[in-house]
C-alpha cells in the first residue's frame, strides 16, 4: 500500500493514468502492441511477445522457465517477492544463469531490497559483471 502510494505521488498527474485501461485486443493482434505501445511509451522489439497471466504461480513458473532456458541475457525489475521460497528461487536461477555466462540483469527497488532475506542477496553476490 505504501509503496503504492509512493508511486502515484512521485508520477506527474499528466502521465497518471486516469481511467482505467480496457483491452480490446488480444496480444497476438497488431492493436495490441500499437495501444500498449502508447500506454508506455516504449515500442515493441521485433521477436518479442507477451503472454497474459492469471495467477503468480502461472507468471513466476514462466518467468522462473525463461530464466533457466535464457541463452544471451536476462532483465528483471520486480519492486519484492512476497515469501522466503519465491524469492529464494528467482536469486538460485538468476545466479545460475549467471554462472552460464548469461548476461544477467536484475534490479529491485528499495522496499523489496529491504525485505530480501540474506540468502537471496549472498546467493547472488559476486554474479554482477
Amino acid at each position: 500500500m505504501l509503496g503504492t502510494l509512493l508511486f502515484f505521488n512521485a508520477t506527474p498527474k499528466e502521465k497518471r493514468i486516469q481511467v482505467p485501461v480496457v483491452a480490446h485486443y488480444a496480444v497476438d493482434e497488431p492493436g495490441f502492441k500499437r495501444e500498449t505501445g502508447i500506454l508506455t511509451g516504449r515500442q515493441w522489439i521485433e521477436g518479442n511477445s507477451a503472454e497474459i497471466f492469471f495467477t503468480g504461480e502461472e507468471a513466476f513458473g514462466a518467468m522462473l522457465e525463461d530464466i533457466r532456458n535464457a541463452e544471451h541475457s536476462v532483465t528483471k525489475e520486480t519492486y519484492n517477492y512476497w515469501g522466503e521460497d519465491i524469492g529464494v528461487t528467482f536469486a538460485e536461477v538468476l545466479a545460475d544463469a549467471c554462472e552460464r555466462n548469461v548476461r544477467t540483469h536484475f534490479l529491485m527497488d528499495f522496499v523489496g531490497n529491504v525485505m530480501a532475506s540474506p540468502r537471496q542477496v549472498q546467493r547472488n553476490a559476486g554474479c554482477g559483471r
